[in-house]
């Protein structure tokens, strides 16, 4: 029985290449993901222990009852930290943006870069980075860069570049390039960003820096970390978290592991994704394959071969095509994980990726194998089943047997399916992000394509004949080709169905966030323009502000002077950060999302909405601050709930009451402008220009610019998840390709009869292209409808209730997705046409 399956399936190679190649595909994105996440794992892991292997603690700010951005440790600590028994050594972690950085006469050094000033550890243990070339600084004005920053700009040792004055304020200073260094994997949030290092004493000049992000301990020969540890805890208090090295290590090897996770889940669901649709190619591959083999199979009936054998030979077969995609599938992720490796998983802030070694582990080649056999066999249960089911007088008529599907039966349970998707995504839509409306998103919208699935076969086929109508004569007789078989036909689409309902979901649900961004941007910054220095902590020159002042399309400013570690305040048992704005924003921009900002007075404070939920209050209620360095301590009653992208701050006061709070508080923060009613964007920018002009340590950032900062992250998403897609629509074409291809084997003689009634070439090409043609608007068309209906809920999930739910899919989406069905429609039919068309008539009459 096994040879007969083997026999088969080699005699029908040439049917089966295309399906087996679409499982391949399918199989080799999983195995890529799996491969490429096992190495970046294990790099990931000798990455940190290498570089931690020394270090014996960690000291950080203890995070209850403080807020994620005031976690930061007073520059002071330093000395009290290496003054602990037990201590060898201590380094405080400090890096920050900077911007400004030119090649000198005002060039920028990093285009569009993301550019970060790394404060470099003098203790090699606890440094974190690889000297790669050159020196460290020895000199005040000596710098290093990583050698990815080296090689977007060409700087070579030697060369100069100019960072702003430590002051904030006069000409940038020349810096020298004295070395290159490789940046270690605990500096992985700084993967995307050209980075310039200096002495962590110089870093924090420069900066103007009150605080480092953490200090990092090496202790003393002989002595344990968790003895070092606990003396750290003694001295320091409950105010600061300690962690030995091995705790710090774990943390951050679970942090980078789950990073490396969520991106292979991504991977792994699009995989999925590609492995159903090839299951449909499989499916169909094998419901032509067994309808032509029917007679074959009666015969076998005839001569004693039971129900059970004829089901056991076609599933025997489909196990041989089933390992031969799987080892297929196994060798090209192979090839895929390591050209990956080589040249794509830097991008996602991976670091050590190029020292990644791929190995094939065992979990890879037995989930390889198993995805490949168990899809292609649950893909040909039906056939098997119709097979083994076929009566031998049945099959040996010359029509083909007609296969009597339950319809209502089908009808039926595809109209409860869609009845609970429909009320799912209802209530997602209605419970916004609240409760269980995620896993309703989740589930109304697998339902939704369920039931379309489902329903294929009853609706498909009429309605490819409803479109033919309008196509003359070959378009009615392609309609009635995808009418003869209705379940291939659903099969057929739904495989494009699915590709396009997803294609769809992403453009209507990235739209909306984009949408919910910009609503959400524009609320919280009603300011044409931000102003800022070079370094945060310095602040814009008066001169700007009176230049400003005097522009005829600038209504006024705001100046913010943004919270940190000292002007920290103990207001309901948390630890907030106390900001300090301008009187001039209670009429330039009073608007809050709850209260007004038009009564924010000395006594008052405003509260973003997110601070408000963890202190507890609302509008009118009043709260102590407490000053954490000068113990003062003042009452303030809540005046406005502020959106928690608001640029003014979570916690914000008036100057005055600012300037008390902390009196010896150095001057910066930045300046907000506002344009006057009815001045074009031309006339603001001009003015910002002129005000800026002679100051070059003053960057201005438009509210547009800032808008495109904020979406630039939904937009590689949506262009991330599109080229996942795009291998689901490639195995649909491939389906829809092989499905026409197999059914113009199986329709020879008709072919040949028409040729012989006077159908030409052309006309035989054009009805097989509008076969396909019809198949793929259709699917396309069902797919965009099933898309809308699932975007709907999962839209109303990810977005604010304030954003467009969802919106109709402008005239450029219609068209292009009608473009790429008809693309997809018009490939797939031209070597299924280029067979049909090459067969003589004679020669096709005389086998049929």
């Amino acid at each position: 029985m096994f040879r007969l399956a083997l026999s088969n399936a080699l005699s029908r190679a040439s049917r089966l290449v295309v399906s087996v190649l679409a499982v391949a595909l399918g199989v080799a994105f999983i195995t890529a993901t799996l491969a490429v996440t096992d190495a970046l794992k294990g790099a990931v892991e000798d990455a940190f222990g290498r570089e931690s292997r020394d270090l014996s603690a960690t000291v950080e700010r203890s995070p209850q009852a403080t807020e994620a951005g005031s976690r930061t440790v007073p520059l002071e600590l330093l000395e009290k930290v290496r003054a602990v028994p037990g201590v060898a050594a201590a380094e405080g972690e400090l890096w920050g943006p900077i911007t400004g950085v030119t090649r000198g006469e005002g060039r920028p050094l990093f285009q569009g870069e993301r550019t970060v000033l790394l404060g470099l550890a003098t203790e090699p243990k606890l440094s974190g980075f690889t000297l790669v070339e050159g020196r460290l600084p020895e000199r005040v004005h000596d710098v290093v860069l990583d050698r990815r920053a080296a090689q977007l700009t060409g700087m070579a040792l030697g060369r100069q570049v100019f960072l702003p004055a430590p002051s904030g304020v006069g000409r940038p200073e020349p810096y020298t390039v004295v070395g290159l260094v490789e940046l270690g994997a605990r500096y992985d949030r700084l993967s995307d960003a050209a980075v310039i290092g200096l002495p962590t004493s110089g870093a924090a000049k420069v900066l103007g820096a009150a605080a480092y992000g953490r200090i990092d301990v090496l202790a003393e020969s002989g002595v344990p970390s968790e003895a070092v540890a606990r003396s750290l805890s003694g001295a320091l208090g409950s105010s600061y978290r300690v962690r030995t090295g091995e705790e710090v290590r774990q943390a951050d090897l679970a942090e980078a592991a789950a990073d490396v996770d969520s991106f292979a889940n991504a991977l792994l669901a699009f995989a999925a994704i590609a492995v159903v649709v090839s299951g449909f190619a499989m499916h169909n591959t094998f419901g032509v394959l067994v309808a032509q083999k029917l007679r074959d199979n009666a015969l076998l009936r005839c001569i004693g071969a039971t129900r059970r054998q004829v089901g056991l030979i076609v599933l025997a077969e489909a196990l041989v095509v089933s390992l031969v995609a799987a080892l297929l599938g196994l060798a090209l992720g192979m090839g895929l994980a390591a050209l990956l490796l080589r040249t794509g998983f830097a991008d996602i802030g991976v670091r050590g990726a190029e020292q990644a070694s791929l190995g094939l582990a065992p979990r890879v080649v037995v989930l390889a194998l198993a995805t490949g056999i168990v899809v292609t066999l649950l893909s040909v249960l039906m056939p098997m089943r119709r097979a083994a089911r076929t009566s031998p007088l049945a099959a040996m008529r010359l029509a083909d047997p007609l296969v009597r599907e339950a319809r209502r039966r089908r009808l039926v349970s595809a109209g409860c399916l869609a009845l609970v998707g429909i009320a799912a995504l209802s209530y997602a839509t209605v419970a916004n992000s609240a409760g269980l409306a995620p896993t309703a998103a989740g589930v109304g919208a697998f339902a939704t394509l369920l039931a379309t699935l489902m329903a294929g076969p009853l609706f498909a086929p009429r309605l490819i004949e409803f479109v033919a109508r309008s196509g003359g004569t070959l378009g009615r007789l392609a309609g009635e080709n995808a009418r003869r078989n209705p379940h291939r036909t659903a099969t057929t689409t739904a495989a494009l169905t699915i590709g396009m309902a997803l294609v769809t979901v992403v453009g209507t649900v990235t739209g909306a966030m984009s949408d919910s961004l910009e609503r959400q941007y524009t609320r919280s910054q009603p300011f044409a323009y931000t102003l800022r220095t070079s370094t945060p902590a310095h602040a814009v020159p008066d001169e700007v502000t009176t230049a400003l002042a005097a522009g005829d399309a600038i209504a006024g400013t705001v100046r913010v002077r943004p919270g940190g570690i000292t002007t920290e305040a103990e207001v309901n048992g948390r630890t907030v950060r106390v900001s300090g704005v301008g009187s001039s924003v209670r009429d330039l921009a009073p608007r809050a999302d709850q209260g007004t900002l038009a009564d924010l007075r000395p006594g008052t404070v405003a509260v973003s909405q997110g601070l408000a939920q963890k202190l507890h209050v609302r509008v009118g209620d009043a709260v102590t601050a407490r000053m954490t360095r000068s113990g003062i301590e003042r009452n303030l009653r809540v005046v406005a709930l502020l959106d928690d992208m608001s640029p003014l701050g979570p916690f914000t006061v008036l100057d005055d009451d600012f300037a008390q709070f902390v009196p010896d508080a150095a001057p910066s923060g930045f300046l907000l402008v506002s344009a006057k009613q009815g001045a074009s964007a031309a006339e603001v920018r001009q003015a910002v220009e002129r005000a800026t002009q002679g100051h070059e340590t003053v960057i201005a950032t438009s509210a547009q610019n800032g808008l495109s900062e904020q979406s630039k992250d939904v937009d590689d998403l949506r262009q991330l998840l599109w080229g996942l897609l795009a291998l689901s629509l490639l195995i649909a074409m491939f389906n829809l390709a092989n499905t026409l291809s197999l059914q113009v084997m199986e329709r020879t003689g008709e072919s040949a009869v028409l040729r012989a009634l006077g159908l030409t070439r052309g006309q035989l090409r054009l009805m097989l292209a509008a076969e396909g043609l019809l198949m793929s608007v259709v699917g396309a068309v069902v797919g965009l409808v099933v898309g809308l209906v699932a975007a709907a809920g999962i839209a109303a999930v990810v977005t604010t209730p304030e954003a467009t739910v969802i919106a109709l899919p402008s005239a450029a989406q219609l068209a292009g997705s009608t473009l790429l069905a008809v693309a997809i429609g018009v490939l797939a039919t031209v070597l299924p046409a280029r067979s049909a068309v090459r067969q003589p008539v004679a020669v096709a009459l005389s086998r049929n």
